[in-house]
């Protein structure tokens, strides 16, 4: 397991975690509170996670949310949003084991798959 990485989380911006080189996440923090769900003054939005496939399984996922939460915690943001997608169950266990829960769905239709509308 890694032993370090960095976190870098900045207001306005999309700022990034990273371990092992190419492994990073990046956090965007939106003023609150939002008008669907109580929050704080100030929302964090996971946008990426991202881990290269050879080094999954290794707690790198873990380490990149730990130096997240660590930044978000000196920050005082308390909410934090993760979208992914419904297929990437290995994603989806990781932030459930965290305390996250899911709350919204996304439904979609992708021209390159061929679809249209009904």
């Amino acid at each position: 397991m890694p032993r370090s990485g960095t976190a870098t989380i900045r207001e306005g911006q999309n700022p990034r975690a990273s371990a092992r080189g190419a492994s990073q996440a990046f956090v965007q923090i939106e003023e609150g509170p939002d008008d669907t769900w109580v929050t704080g003054d100030r929302i964090a939005e996971l946008q990426t996670l991202a881990v290269l496939p050879a080094e999954r399984g290794h707690g790198i996922g873990t380490l990149l949310l730990d130096l997240v939460d660590a930044e978000l915690d000196r920050m005082g943001v308390a909410d934090l949003l993760i979208g992914t997608l419904a297929a990437n169950t290995g994603a989806q266990r990781l932030y459930e084991r965290r305390g996250l829960r899911p709350v919204l769905v996304y439904y979609a239709r992708f021209g390159a798959d061929g679809a249209k509308p009904a």
